[in-house]
């Protein structure tokens, strides 16, 4: 049976150490163990193992030199440090610098997953390699899928190498060589060129579209883009993100070109030389109760985003990076109003402020030189308080006001400020809960109107209002218990609500008219509600012999709405009763959501609107279909997905249809084949107006390349 020998490092260099604090000891773990009086060096024969702050060395074979803090091991050597693994026949490390050599070595990086192997590795820095008679991958195997091979690597992990007669091989076959070659190594955020876009469509032919990444700080990053059409004008692209905090970031995107004229554009009047895209969103936080938020897009021209509505600069692109990044979304893609607004938020424990300037964009009339009444807001400052109990009174009372100035280009602009307290009243009676409020409204106008020859300068109005509400609601449940399932028990709510509203006729014709507060119609409206759910309850498990709280999950829920409209029952011509509506939400299982709405006519006796779809996903599998119908108005189908035919290949489609029309106004069908190390997508996409084909190729650790089809991202 061997010996095992522990040696604490500072006792064994006690004569040598003058400093009071010593270094971290050394663990020796040997069958035999030796010392050399003369060379001063410790020999360990036998299941070597030395280890020392996360690094561990095993070998047949080493020898310890305690003078310059160096190991050398001979036979089956491994070396472990900083999660990177390092094998060969023969090494000499020094433990301290981290730095040494290994013959006809294999070294792993478990961050990367790159695979550096060598005649001779050297490392000569936490994550630098010099290597001879080398090859550089990221795929397993001893023929690798792709490879890096050179007479000479000089590599930094999370950086550059570069390589000396160096060939790319692809199963072991050179299909590329270089005498000299710079290439990046990195999984990280470095400055560099990103793998391009390459795409073949009939309307600009062939397109490349190539990205150059630029780190600019800890903070902050920008990305360049350099987009060549073979039948249209080359495209610039940027895109800035900075980074202060958690809560603090901003990202903007710009691209655009500069077209030349023809003698059909001449004519257009909606023609713009100048064409771009802007988008930024940003979010700044002021202490610990205040926030700021800005959100701008300004669109050159109507057309834009149709002729560049694909592509890394596309909106489906965009919109998903800003929803990641922000959890806001872009204006719809078709949208030819643009939002931009500044919005500054404040709450403590009773009142919340909100204000913010709004300027909508109207891109076609601002492209054509048309009049523009759009209304914009600068600014809208809005003060609410939350609901508080009065004292001594079995009352509550919550506030709100708003004052906006609205400015129009062309038109009517002015001053508005609205004061809403309201008073609530809640009690039971029995099983029931009652709520009934009521509320105050005062308003008043400041307004001018520039285009109009009578107009006299500032004039005032005002209006007070008045509202009524009346709430009765229960919820009757019952639980169920269960066996032999995941879950234990399951819990069936069902809640009924009655809502009675009441607002008397108030005549406003001549008051100004900027938004729906300013036109508020008499109502007598009963609705009724009746919501059903199905809670699962799924128990804890016993983990590290603490219990761990149950898991409650909803997985139905069923909600049918009516309302009946008192003052158009006496009107004759009218209905009184609105369209029933019904909405679902299932999910069945993990992975399965089923979901529909449904709106029927007691007028028509027919049903106006419906949609149904479902979300299955499994793995990398995913399947998204969606049926949209609204009588006389559109139908339409959208199907997406992505189905893994095998470990490696998959299929990803996406397909939109106008049913009504009977027209697909988007098909896109690709097939995706990803071998851990590297993935290939081809891609053919068709629209109304444009067929393209783009391949994208991903090798890891060389560049990576998310594609997105239609709408959103595909897993």
């Amino acid at each position: 049976m061997g010996l095992t020998f522990r040696f604490l490092f500072f006792l064994l260099l006690l004569p040598l150490l003058a400093s009071a604090q010593p270094p971290s000891p050394y663990v020796i773990h040997a069958e035999r163990l030796g010392y050399d009086p003369v060379s001063g060096q410790y020999r360990a024969m036998g299941k070597v193992r030395i280890e020392r702050e996360g690094t561990i060395l095993t070998a047949d074979r080493a020898i310890y030199n305690p003078e310059a803090n160096t190991f050398t091991g001979e036979g089956n050597v491994v070396l472990e440090t900083g999660g990177d693994r390092m094998t060969g026949e023969r090494i000499h490390y020094n433990m301290e610098e981290d730095t040494g050599t290994v013959e006809k070595g294999y070294i792993f990086v478990t961050e990367s997953q790159f695979r550096l192997r060598g005649r001779r590795i050297e490392r000569t820095g936490e994550h630098t390699y010099i290597a001879e008679g080398a090859g550089l991958t990221a795929c397993e195997g001893d023929v690798p899928d792709w490879e890096i091979t050179a007479s000479r690597i000089h590599v930094t992990l999370e950086g550059y190498g570069t390589l000396q007669h160096g060939a790319f091989r692809i199963k072991g076959f050179p299909v590329l060589y270089a005498p000299w070659v710079l290439f990046p190594a990195k999984t990280q955020r470095q400055s560099g060129l990103l793998i391009p876009d390459f795409s073949l469509s009939d309307r600009y032919g062939y397109e490349h579209v190539q990205p150059l990444y630029l780190v600019l700080s800890d903070s902050s990053d920008a990305t360049f883009y350099y987009h060549f059409m073979e039948k249209g004008r080359d495209r610039m692209g940027l895109e800035y993100r900075k980074v202060w905090s958690t809560e603090d970031r901003l990202t903007m995107r710009v691209d655009g070109l500069k077209d030349s004229r023809t003698p059909e554009t001449e004519k257009a009047p909606d023609y713009s030389g100048d064409r771009y895209w802007f988008r930024m969103k940003q979010n700044v936080s002021f202490g610990s109760s205040a926030m700021g938020f800005v959100d701008l897009d300004l669109l050159s021209d109507p057309d834009y985003m149709d002729d560049f509505k694909d592509g890394t600069l596309g909106y489906a692109k965009s919109n998903a990076l800003f929803q990641g990044e922000f959890g806001r979304d872009l204006d719809a893609e078709k949208e030819r109003t643009r939002t931009n607004r500044f919005l500054l938020t404040g709450s403590g424990e009773v009142f919340r402020m909100e204000g913010e300037f709004v300027w909508e964009d109207d891109v076609r009339r601002r492209s054509l030189d048309l009049k523009d009444s759009t209304v914009q807001r600068l600014p809208q400052i809005r003060v609410s308080t939350r609901r508080q109990a009065m004292a001594w009174l079995p009352l509550y009372h919550d506030f709100e006001a708003e004052g906006t100035y609205f400015h129009r280009i062309d038109g009517e602009r002015g001053s508005r400020m609205d004061l809403a307290p309201r008073m609530y009243a809640p009690f039971r009676m029995g099983p029931f809960s009652a709520e009934p409020s009521v509320g105050l409204r005062q308003t008043y106008w400041y307004t001018e109107n520039p285009l109009d020859p009578d107009d006299k300068g500032l004039s005032m109005d005002d209006r007070t209002l008045y509202d009524a509400r009346f709430d009765l609601f229960t919820e009757i449940y019952r639980v169920f218990d269960l066996e032999r399932t995941a879950a234990d028990k399951i819990r069936h709510s069902i809640q009924p609500r009655l809502t009675f509203e009441f607002v008397p006729h108030k005549d406003q014709d001549t008051l100004p008219d900027f938004d729906d507060l300013d036109r508020i119609g008499k109502r007598r409206l009963v609705t009724y509600s009746l919501t059903q759910s199905l809670t699962a309850r799924f128990p804890g498990q016993d983990v590290d012999d603490r219990d761990r709280l149950p898991e409650y999950r909803e997985f139905l829920r069923l909600k049918v709405s009516q309302s009946y409209d008192i003052d158009k029952a006496k009107e004759d011509g009218e209905t009184a009763f609105s369209d029933a509506k019904a909405e679902l939400s299932l999910f069945p299982a993990d992975g399965v959501r089923l979901f529909g709405d449904i709106s029927w006519s007691p007028e028509e006796a027919d049903w106006n609107t419906y949609s149904a779809g479902m979300d299955l996903r499994h793995g990398s599998h995913r399947f998204y279909a969606e049926h949209r119908y609204s009588k006389d108005v559109s139908a339409s189908m959208h199907l997406r997905g992505y189905l893994g035919l095998t470990d490696n290949v998959g299929f990803l489609w996406n397909y939109a249809r106008n049913m009504k029309d009977d027209i697909i106004n988007r098909q896109d069908y690709g097939i995706r084949y990803n071998r851990g190390c590297w993935q290939l997508d081809l891609i053919y996409s068709d629209d109304k107006d444009d067929r393209k084909l783009g391949f994208f190729w991903t090798l890891t650790g060389l560049g990576v390349f998310e594609h997105s089809l239609g709408e959103e991202r595909l897993p």
